[in-house]
């Protein structure tokens, strides 16, 4: 095993490959179902498309539109799972959208469109404690929509608003790595920060995968019954997978949320539309998140492969010229945006320029792929658990495994917020107990510095000098770690 036995376990019954939201979750609800399993993502847990979300977790109000009712009964239902199992990190949250004079945006096409919601989603407070319940949706005049946001500007010609109630995740980052360290205290081996160069096959199919890790260069292969891809655009190692580059999606859209440091006037989030540059309707939202509110999404079809997305500084302004009327408190400047978040998305088929609606699990059979092996691609990071279940279920049939019966019945151990502010000990307690290998993991996903905005080049040196000994650095890599960081930073705030 090359030395490498203290991370990587010798046989599991499923590997996962991807430590997002998608890849966590199955791995969690497969160890809580008595599979063994290892965990395994070239960066850290939560690190990828999974850490650039708008971070509501939305019960599909908007699939009315295509009465699309089954989407929406998994969406409710997803929403409440997390209300209930990490109410630490998921908290309701209130939305606003100005109604017109005609159309689907109307007073009688609202009226109705909230009073399905309200029927479709009775159940929706089921075992959520009584902080965590949503309130039932309501219409209100323009009198008190123009209260809600006293500092905004609203659409000319609103006629009053709907209300409905959603919830955000905080903490999207640690929520993903909730999951993972779940996974771990049910049994399952984490490996982050590791690459999976190639898929193991024999004569009967998949028998497990190879792994390299790039730091100390330590090589190994780990046996399993079943692996499953869940990492995304197939573009973290795809160029050894060319079966999985064939099978995937052969279209993404590049997706971006603005991180703006302005003030929001209150708790109420707003949904609004926007002309495209191409003539078209983009709804985007606005959700106070912290000390100022993200704004998004912008979709576009991807540009580079599948490489990580870039954003420049033109379309920036481009987006924020988009948004320029919603804040009556003076012109927004490319200064107010302090962070950028950008991923990829399954495009949609019929819109190359919007992200799909399906949710992709195929196995061997399907495609000229090894028995053994699932492709998990998700386009919602509120529906991941949802997803994992039905992921697991086809696995559990191809092993020959009972019908999986457990599940998330109480919060998840380690869903909770990060300690503000840091401490020594909390730098500590991310190397020991929450799989941080190098200082990014600490500052970007575990302790919440660099959530919101770019913490200072001071910070980041503290941080480093309680991790160093830690992660046994002399003067040298310390140093290094420091500049790593401060890059990734600049990265994420263009």
């Amino acid at each position: 095993m090359s030395g490498a036995a203290s991370r990587w376990p010798v046989a599991v019954d499923l590997v996962v490959v991807g430590g997002g939201i998608a890849g966590s979750s199955l791995a969690s609800l497969a160890a809580r179902n008595g599979l063994s399993v290892l965990l395994v993502d070239r960066g850290d847990i939560g690190g990828g498309v999974s850490a650039n979300s708008l971070k509501v977790i939305h019960g599909g109000l908007r699939y009315l539109q295509h009465l699309d009712i089954r989407r929406m009964r998994e969406s409710i239902a997803a929403r409440s799972l997390l209300l209930r199992i990490a109410p630490d990190l998921v908290v309701p949250r209130a939305f606003a959208m100005p109604l017109t004079r005609f159309g689907t945006r109307s007073r009688p096409a609202l009226t109705l469109a909230l009073a399905l919601n309200e029927w479709i989603s009775a159940d929706r407070n089921r075992d959520v404690r009584a902080d965590r319940q949503l309130p039932a949706a309501r219409l209100i005049d323009r009198v008190d929509m123009a209260h809600l946001f006293p500092e905004v500007i609203l659409p000319s010609g609103q006629r009053g608003g709907a209300v409905w109630y959603d919830a955000v995740a905080e903490d999207t980052e640690r929520l993903t790595l909730a999951f993972a360290l779940d996974a771990r205290r049910h049994g399952a081996f984490l490996a982050t920060h590791t690459n999976v160069t190639r898929l193991l096959t024999n004569a009967t199919g998949c028998r497990g995968i190879a792994l390299v890790d790039p730091c100390t260069g330590e090589q190994g292969e780990v046996t399993a019954r079943h692996v499953a891809w869940a990492a995304g655009a197939p573009s973290a190692g795809a160029e050894q997978w060319p079966s999985v580059a064939a099978a995937a999606p052969a279209r993404w859209v590049r997706a971006v949320n603005l991180v703006i440091d302005r003030p929001w006037p209150g708790p109420v989030g707003l949904a609004v539309p926007v002309r495209r540059r191409d003539g078209g309707w983009r709804n985007l939202f606005f959700v106070p998140w912290r000390s100022g509110v993200m704004v998004g999404t912008w979709y576009d079809p991807a540009t580079s492969g599948l490489a990580r997305p870039a954003v420049a500084e033109s379309e920036i302004e481009a987006w924020l010229e988009d948004v320029q009327g919603a804040f009556g408190g003076g012109t927004l400047t490319r200064s107010d945006v302090v962070t950028v978040h950008a991923g990829l998305l399954p495009a949609s088929r019929s819109r190359p320029g919007e992200p799909s609606r399906e949710v992709v699990l195929q196995s061997a059979g399907e495609h000229a792929w090894p028995s053994g092996f699932t492709l998990v691609q998700t386009v919602k990071y509120t529906t991941a658990p949802m997803v994992a279940r039905r992921a697991l279920v086809r696995i559990a049939a191809a092993l020959d495994a009972p019908e999986p019966v457990a599940w998330w019945n109480e919060p998840l151990r380690d869903a909770t917020r990060a300690a503000e502010p840091w401490t020594p000990a909390s730098i500590r307690h991310a190397i020991e107990n929450e799989e941080a290998r190098n200082l990014e993991d600490i500052v970007f996903r575990r302790i919440g510095s660099g959530a919101f905005r770019s913490p200072a080049r001071s910070e980041v040196e503290a941080i480093a000098a309680i991790a160093a000994p830690l992660f046994g650095w002399d003067a040298a890599a310390t140093g290094r770690a420091v500049e790593a960081c401060l890059r990734g930073s600049a990265e994420t705030g263009r």
